[in-house]
């Protein structure tokens, strides 16, 4: 991106702990803004903005389901999940959890059913399958991974978080 917007400055990816700190740090410039930002309705910086134009799109959706910042922070959220309520019969306080976390509110009775049933479903998936979830765990950022937690349930939090950042409760979180 930068090599084609004609820019003097050159980027690499940080690794271990500067790689989470860089990224507080976007650079912004006004001829080339950070897509990912532009995906997410930022304004472009031209004229100064009281209020921000929000949408809901599939490229939204493409971004919060593929690229490598929410995929990895959906796993360290499933992480930290499991780790609070490490039972299966606990995936209710995860949902609760989840849904505080990333909306500031609590999840409706059929929001909490359908995350539930997803837990479920994923759950029942990856104990067919253990070496689906240690791929989904594995490829998921540079973030350590606690291999001190079971990878099924991890997994099966995992596809519910990256749900959540799907809804427009978190998109559009105000």
């Amino acid at each position: 991106l930068w090599e084609e917007s004609g820019t003097q400055h050159v980027y690499s990816q940080d690794t271990g702990d500067a790689l989470h700190r860089r990224s507080l740090y976007t650079f912004w410039r006004r001829t080339c803004p950070p897509p990912v930002m532009s995906v997410f309705d930022a304004p472009t910086r031209e004229f100064c903005r009281v209020r921000r134009e929000t949408s809901l799109t599939p490229l939204q959706a493409l971004a919060l389901m593929n690229d490598t910042t929410f995929v990895e922070t959906s796993r360290v959220l499933a992480e930290g999940l499991v780790r609070r309520h490490p039972l299966a019969g606990d995936q209710a306080k995860r949902v609760n959890n989840a849904f505080l976390l990333l909306t500031s509110r609590e999840p409706s009775p059929a929001e909490t059913g359908a995350m539930e049933a997803m837990i479920a479903e994923a759950r029942a998936y990856y104990a067919e399958h253990p070496d689906e979830a240690a791929a989904l765990l594995a490829a998921s950022g540079e973030a350590r991974l606690d291999t001190a937690l079971d990878r099924t349930e991890v997994a099966a939090t995992l596809l519910m978080a990256r749900a959540m950042y799907n809804s427009q409760s978190f998109v559009h979180n105000r």
